[in-house]
């Protein structure tokens, strides 16, 4: 089989559409996601075509001196490559791989940096793949929690943990509602809690709702986060935002306010989220990450239900120059001094 490859010719609307047609297809590979996140002017689109169908995608974000143009190219989640009804995967992502390759490490003379979405678990050979193309192992510092949304959700619950039952019953009784949508005003409803929480926790958030906000409003109707909010007697106690674009529903944000606390919405919300991404197509709810060191709380609520625990196979590194990847070093550790590291430091921050 022959594939055709085609670098930044493809539009933002053919994008979205293509995206849609993947098993793989998530939001840290939307359009939207990159150019908030990055920049427009940051992003790069490699497309592998058979004939005129789009089999494998990549988006790619690029940080490079100005004059220099060496720094680095990261492909997040990424690349696409699980065509809807199409088993010919490995040997595409073979053919994919040595594109990124060709264009961003040979051509551009880019350090080239992927974070694929894929696990240990799912593709053991993806990881001699990327060894065979030159990559080398950099980090795997990523774990999730992977529920799976195949069976029935009363086989998912007679599954799970006394706790979650018992949370789930206890919003049954204080009767909680749910407001569920894509709207600005539910995000806004979200936000208010969050900032309560953080103020309740006095901790760092290592995420900027703000961003995630512009992301949602950019978003086509079709790929936008699904919103929810759980209220108590008219006021709103806890809010739920995920995405569900491929097979993989994936937590993104929540909240607890104050009020909320020993009502059991935060786990109804997730069941409701659960139920909704079933009924999209999805197979698996991805919880959004696992660290019972760093965040033993909700690694303990996370726990609860019937799920997997599982290792994404990691970060990957290729770099045909010296001068990427002394920039790239360098931009990493002067992005740990809040003084010095602010060219970097928003986009060696990882998703």
């Amino acid at each position: 089989m022959s594939y055709s490859i085609e670098v930044d010719k493809i539009s933002k609307e053919a994008w979205s559409q293509a995206l849609l047609t993947f098993d793989d297809g998530n939001i840290y590979q939307t359009w939207s996601y990159g150019a908030i996140r990055w920049g427009r002017e940051n992003l790069s689109h490699l497309i592998v075509k058979n004939n005129e169908t789009v089999v494998a995608m990549a988006q790619v974000a690029i940080k490079a001196l100005p004059v220099l143009q060496r720094g680095i190219a990261y492909i997040p989640w990424g690349p696409v490559w699980r065509k809807k009804g199409n088993n010919a995967g490995q040997n595409i992502m073979e053919t994919l791989l040595q594109a990124i390759n060709e264009e961003y490490a040979q051509k551009r003379k880019l350090l080239v940096r992927i974070a694929p979405q894929d696990t240990i678990e799912e593709n053991e050979w993806l990881e001699q793949a990327l060894s065979s193309e030159g990559y080398c192992f950099k980090a795997r510092p990523y774990k999730t929690i992977f529920v799976n949304l195949s069976n029935p959700m009363e086989h998912l619950l007679s599954a799970s943990s006394r706790r979650w039952k018992r949370a789930l019953k206890t919003a049954e009784q204080k009767d909680l509602k749910i407001v569920q949508g894509t709207e600005d005003n539910l995000y806004q409803a979200f936000s208010t809690l969050y900032e309560e929480m953080v103020g309740r926790k006095h901790f760092n958030p290592a995420i900027d709702i703000n961003e995630f906000r512009q992301i949602q409003q950019d978003l086509p109707e079709e790929m936008k986060m699904k919103i929810m909010i759980c209220h108590f007697k008219e006021k709103a106690v806890a809010a739920l935002i995920a995405s569900c674009i491929g097979l993989r529903g994936i937590g993104l944000l929540g909240a607890t306010g104050t009020a909320g606390l020993n009502l059991g919405g935060f786990h109804l919300l997730n069941w409701k989220m659960m139920e909704w991404m079933k009924s999209n197509g999805a197979t698996c709810y991805d919880f959004g990450g696992y660290d019972p060191q760093s965040n033993p709380g909700t690694a303990s609520f996370k726990e609860s239900i019937d799920g997997k625990i599982v290792n994404h196979v990691g970060v990957f590194e290729l770099s045909k120059s010296k001068l990427s990847s002394w920039v790239v070093e360098r931009g990493e550790k002067l992005r740990k001094d809040q003084k010095h590291g602010t060219l970097f430091k928003k986009f060696l921050a990882g998703n």
